[in-house]
């Protein structure tokens, strides 16, 4: 597939995506962009952005071979997840 310079995309299309709604970080509103991504929590499911959201979490009971997790302090504390911190 080859695209120039000059392609212009379709007016319906336009509308299409212009009535998407934008996703919003739960805990502070923000909006997403590609500046301010979002990630969503583990837990509840929920989208936040990373000054909002608790990363390389693990809790007991998972595998090492589990990858670590994103979740909002609410879920934090619900199912006591912990901060991985690796320390030689």
């Amino acid at each position: 597939m080859m695209i120039t310079n000059n392609a212009k995309m379709a007016v319906g299309l336009k509308l299409k995506l212009a009535s998407l709604p934008r996703t919003r970080c739960t805990k502070c509103g923000s909006v997403k962009s590609y500046t301010n991504p979002m990630a969503k929590c583990f837990e509840c499911k929920k989208k936040f952005c990373f000054d909002d959201i608790n990363c390389l979490q693990f809790k007991k009971g998972m595998k090492q071979t589990d990858e670590l997790r994103d979740v909002c302090d609410a879920c934090k504390d619900k199912y006591s997840y912990q901060h991985f911190s690796y320390y030689r």
